[in-house]
C-alpha cells in the first residue's frame, strides 16, 4: 500500500491479509492500519493499493481524501478504498428460461480488478486515477410479431446503473412472447473499460387447454378481426373463440356457438372475411357467414360442391372455397353473392394462401384417389373459365403457407417432407425439399411470428419448426406435444406472438409459447 501526502514522496507499507496490523472484525471486512507523519493543517492523502510490494504491480484500489491534522496528537483517519475496475462481467444464473410463464432470475454484474479478482466492496468503483465509474446496464429484446392489443414479452432489470458492488440483480420475465434478451454492461466516468454482455434465451414451451365443448374435436383455427382466436369444433359442428390468455393461465375463457343448420354436419375450415364476418366451411354443401357475436349466421349453399373444407378471403372482394374431393376451388363474390367455378375441375383442395404475387395459391389433390397432388396458382382475373398454373408434386401436398422469405412453403405428408417453391410455372418446379427428422405424417403449416416456419406432425405427435434459412434437417427443431396421440391438424401464428394449434383426438387447443 502506498500513501502520498500533499503530492510528496510515497510511504510504502507492505501488507498481507495475515499482517499483524490487519484484522477482520466479526462480520466485517479486512481492515488494515498504518502510521505516517503528516504536517498540521489540511492535508490531501492519496492511498493506493498495489498487487506487489513497495508500491509496484497493478493498481487494485485507491482513495483520495482531505483531512485536517492536529499538532502533537494521534489523528485517526478512517477511509474505504475504491476498487479500481479493469474489466466487467455479466452472468445470468441460467442462460435460458421456459417461454410462457412469468419468472424472476438472478443476474450477476461484477467488476474485476487487474488481477481478475471480483471487487466486493465496500467502496465504490473507480479507475486508477480515482475517477468514479458507473456501470450502465441495458436490455435489448428480440421479440415476435404481436398484434394490438397484445404486448410483446420483456425481461426487465431491477437496476440500470451500478456505482459500487451489489447483490445480484433481478431479471423479471413477464411470460409474453419473447425470443431472447441481450444484456449489455458498459462503463462511463473514467478510463475505458471493455463492455460485457450475456444472452438470455427463451425456450419454446407447449401448453394445452381444454376445448370449450366436450367431444368438440378442434379442426381448424384462425385469427378474427377482433384479434381473438377462432376454432371450429368438428365433432359437434360448433365454433369457439377466445382471447389468448395471460401467461400462466391453465384454461381459456371461450365463447362457443353451434352451427345454425342441423344438416351442416361438421364445421371445418374457418377464415375472417373482409366484410367483418367469420366464414366457416361445412362438410355438407354449405358455407356459413357468422358475425362476431355468433348469432344471426347466414347460410350459403354450394350445390355443386363436395364437402367444402377450407375458405379464404382473397383480398379482392371475393371469398375462395376449397372442398375435399372433386370440383373446385370456388370463387364467391361478396358483392354479387354468387359462386363461380371459373378455374376448371382441378380436384379437391386443402389450405389456401395469398401468394407474394397476389394470386391465390392452393395445395390439393388426393393421391391414389382422383387427382394428381398439386400446387396451383389461380389467376387474378374474375371472368369465367380461367386457366391456372398447376404443377404435380408427386406426393400428397396437404397444406401451404407463404414464408417471410416470399416463398411458398408446403408439407408433403406421406413423404415426410417440407419444402418451398421459389418459382412456379407450368410443369416446372424450383425450390428445395427437406426431410423431416421424425419422418412421414405431416399436416398443417404456417409462417411463424418469428419469421420461421411451423408445422404439425400428427404421426410423431410433434410441432416442428424450420428456420426460414433451413436447407437440411439440421435446420428443423421438433417439440413433443405432452398429450399422446393428440391428433394434430391445423396450426397458425396467434395475435399474441405465439404459435397455436389444434388437437382433434385430445379435444384440446395447444400453444407453443415463444
Amino acid at each position: 500500500m502506498s500513501i502520498v501526502i500533499n503530492g510528496g514522496t510515497a510511504t510504502n507499507v507492505n501488507l498481507t491479509p495475515g499482517s499483524p496490523n490487519c484484522v477482520v472484525p466479526n462480520g466485517g471486512v479486512l481492515t488494515c492500519s498504518a502510521t505516517v507523519n503528516a504536517p498540521t493543517g489540511n492535508d490531501t492523502f492519496l492511498v493506493t493499493l498495489y498487487s506487489g510490494t513497495g508500491g509496484t504491480g497493478d493498481v487494485l484500489a485507491t482513495k483520495t481524501l482531505v483531512q485536517t491534522v492536529t499538532a502533537n496528537a494521534t489523528n485517526s483517519i478512517a477511509l474505504v478504498l475504491n476498487g479500481v475496475v479493469s474489466s466487467i462481467s455479466v452472468t445470468p444464473a441460467t442462460l435460458s428460461a421456459p417461454a410462457g410463464v412469468a419468472t424472476s432470475l438472478p443476474l450477476a454484474v461484477n467488476a474485476l480488478d487487474a488481477q481478475g479478482n471480483i471487487i466486493i466492496g465496500p467502496g465504490n468503483y473507480s479507475d486508477a486515477s480515482g475517477n468514479a465509474l458507473t456501470i450502465n446496464l441495458s436490455a435489448a429484446q428480440t421479440v415476435t410479431t404481436v398484434q394490438t392489443p397484445y404486448a410483446a414479452g420483456a425481461a426487465t432489470l431491477s437496476a440500470t446503473t451500478l456505482t459500487s458492488p451489489s447483490a445480484p440483480l433481478t431479471v423479471a420475465y413477464d411470460g409474453n412472447a419473447l425470443l431472447s434478451t441481450q444484456f449489455t454492461a458498459t462503463v462511463t466516468g473514467g478510463a475505458a473499460v471493455a463492455p460485457a454482455s450475456a444472452l438470455l434465451s427463451i425456450t419454446p414451451t407447449i401448453y394445452e387447454y381444454p376445448a370449450a365443448i366436450a367431444g368438440g374435436g378442434p379442426y381448424s383455427l384462425t385469427v378474427g378481426p377482433d384479434k381473438q382466436i377462432w376454432v371450429t369444433l368438428f365433432g359437434v359442428s360448433s365454433v369457439e373463440h377466445f382471447a389468448p390468455p395471460a401467461p400462466g393461465a391453465s384454461t381459456l375463457t371461450a365463447t362457443s356457438f353451434v352451427m345454425p343448420d342441423t344438416n351442416s354436419q361438421w364445421a371445418l375450415g374457418i377464415a375472417a372475411g373482409s366484410d367483418g364476418n367469420m366464414w366457416i366451411a361445412s362438410w355438407g354443401t354449405e358455407v356459413f357467414v357468422c358475425p362476431l357475436i355468433g348469432v344471426g349466421c347466414s347460410i350459403i349453399d354450394i350445390y355443386e360442391a363436395d364437402h367444402p373444407e377450407y375458405v379464404l378471403d382473397g383480398g379482392d372482394g371475393n371469398m375462395y372455397v376449397n372442398q375435399s374431393y372433386y370440383t373446385g376451388p370456388y370463387r364467391y363474390s361478396v358483392s354479387t353473392q354468387a359462386f363461380l367455378l371459373d378455374f376448371g375441375d382441378i380436384g379437391g383442395g386443402h389450405r389456401m394462401s395469398i401468394g407474394p404475387d397476389g394470386r391465390i395459391w392452393s395445395a390439393g389433390g388426393q393421391e391414389g384417389c382422383c387427382y394428381t397432388p398439386y400446387i396451383v396458382a389461380l389467376p387474378t382475373t374474375t371472368s369465367g373459365n380461367q386457366s391456372v398454373t398447376e404443377v404435380g408434386m408427386g406426393n400428397d401436398t396437404t397444406n401451404i403457407a407463404v414464408g417471410s422469405d416470399g416463398n411458398i412453403w408446403y408439407v408433403q405428408s406421406s413423404a415426410g417432407v417440407i419444402g418451398h417453391l421459389t418459382s412456379l410455372t407450368s410443369n416446372s418446379l424450383t425450390g428445395i425439399t427437406i426431410n423431416v427428422p421424425a419422418g412421414p405424417g405431416l399436416r398443417g403449416i404456417t409462417a411463424g411470428p418469428d419469421n420461421n416456419i411451423y408445422f404439425t406432425e400428427p404421426t410423431a405427435n410433434n410441432i416442428g419448426r424450420a428456420l426460414i434459412s433451413a436447407t437440411t434437417p439440421a435446420g428443423i427443431t421438433e417439440y413433443p406435444v405432452p398429450t399422446a396421440n393428440a391428433g394434430l391438424i391445423d396450426i397458425i401464428a396467434g395475435p399474441d406472438g405465439n404459435i397455436w394449434f389444434v388437437e382433434d383426438n385430445a379435444n384440446k387447443i395447444g400453444k407453443l409459447a415463444l
